[in-house]
């Protein structure tokens, strides 16, 4: 923030234009129902209030002590990066904040979104970020963020400024619905490949059998895990659920149990072994399949996970159908149990499958896997694209608060004269109230 100011703008700092904030205490008024602003509802992405919840005086956090009004920006103070700031609409004014934000209220000559716009720059954010103290819970203090400086434009030109943001905004903004719509596109067409290629909701061509998974593949549950085997003298590397995601094996976080002989005879993984989630409190997550490579010698499974080696199967077949029934919840609604959904070894045994003719059953993997390939080319790109779209934001900011953005007029008053007549007529900090409005 140290190069030249545009002609006619001004330093300053947070507090040189921002307004006491006046306090509340919503329990003095124990049955008056107020709308409580948390962090949690704030959406980054948008900068918008998405949530709120409404609270009795008689319940309210011990966090809930701010009041704001129109037009105010609430920045949290915790994990700054994370950019948790938003503007306050009209149908929240006089709702209460938590004492996690920085309540910054423009003064009169300050726009409200101008202010807004330039504690969402990286320049501001990394700055502030900077001053963050604390390791599991990084924060500033609100008299950190009201040291911070700004630049200030004449108040005709934060019009303009916010004017021209706004508009460009607007346009990615559509651009960012396109670009999510393609995304949510491309996952029901990963679906229906799928969905077709083992003929699902429809007949099985006559060279087709419907069986079980227990008729094709051997299955077998992980060891259960207990403080008893923390320690031993046969402390071997195994498997959880954790270590099995959608993009295969993540050894990351490989833990260690004892097993005896017998033991890591019977629970030693092999590789071309397919290992799937056992429960998960996601339907969608339930079953979730991943071949083992033998990345680790004499690596064992726990019993998060279920094992499967096919007889007389395809493998990349067996995994693309499992990989079918977890994402699209069908192993969710054959398991069993409420908060967690168990598969388990009877469940998956018994659960249907349509085999193919071996001679068709490494085409239709080959071709999923191909069709699969294709669509992650695309989200790529659709990926890469929302990631443009993002640094169009970032550099939109930048050229804006560096007086690039919209034409200068001679003619508007200096900023420097704005902010004299801001602290010529700075009010002193309200007296806290002792009742909160609703």
């Amino acid at each position: 923030m140290n190069e030249p100011l545009p002609e006619g703008w001004a330093r300053t700092t947070v507090g040189g234009i921002c307004l006491p904030v006046e306090k509340a205490d919503p329990r003095w008024s124990p049955d008056l129902e107020f709308e409580y602003i948390d962090i949690g509802g704030v959406d980054r992405r948008t900068g918008r209030i998405i949530r709120t919840k409404s609270i009795r005086g008689a319940e309210a956090p011990s966090r809930a002590r701010q009041l704001v009004r129109t037009g105010d920006t609430v920045l949290s103070t915790v994990r700054v990066y994370l950019a948790k700031i938003a503007i306050v609409p009209a149908r929240l004014d006089n709702a209460i904040a938590s004492t996690g934000f920085s309540v910054l209220r423009p003064a009169v000559g300050i726009h409200p979104m101008f202010l807004m716009f330039q504690t969402l720059s990286d320049e501001f954010l990394a700055l502030l970020d900077s001053k963050q103290t604390g390791t599991s819970y990084p924060a500033v203090r609100d008299r950190d963020v009201r040291k911070m400086p700004l630049r200030i434009a004449p108040s005709y030109e934060q019009e303009r400024i916010v004017q021209r943001i706004e508009d460009i905004f607007t346009r990615l903004n559509a651009v960012e619905m396109t670009l999510k719509c393609l995304i949510n596109r491309l996952r029901l067409l990963r679906s229906a490949v799928l969905a077709d290629a083992f003929c699902a909701d429809r007949d099985l061509p006559p060279d087709w059998i419907s069986m079980t998974v227990g008729d094709v593949a051997e299955v077998q549950l992980g060891r259960q895990r207990s403080p008893k085997h923390h320690t031993g003298k046969q402390l071997r590397p195994y498997l959880r659920a954790a270590n099995v995601t959608w993009d295969g094996i993540s050894l990351d976080d490989v833990k260690e149990m004892n097993f005896d002989d017998r033991e890591f005879e019977r629970y030693r993984l092999e590789p071309h072994d397919l290992l799937l989630n056992e429960a998960s409190g996601t339907p969608s997550e339930v079953g979730k399949p991943a071949i083992w490579g033998g990345e680790i010698k004499d690596c064992c499974f726990q019993n998060t996970l279920l094992r499967l080696r096919p007889q007389g199967l395809d493998l990349d077949y067996l995994y693309w159908y499992c990989y079918f029934s977890a994402s699209t919840g069908r192993f969710g609604e054959a398991s069993r149990g409420v908060n967690i959904r168990h598969l388990g070894k009877r469940g998956l045994s018994r659960f249907p499958i349509p085999v193919a003719p071996h001679g068709e059953q490494s085409r239709i993997a080959d071709d999923i896997s191909n069709q699969f390939h294709n669509i992650r080319l695309l989200r790529e790109s659709i990926e890469d694209a929302q990631n443009r779209v993002a640094a169009l934001r970032r550099s939109v900011l930048a050229e804006a608060f560096a007086g690039r953005l919209v034409p200068q007029d001679p003619e508007d008053e200096p900023a420097s004269v704005l902010l004299e007549r801001i602290a010529a007529f700075r009010p002193t900090m309200p007296r806290r109230r002792r009742k909160a409005r609703a």
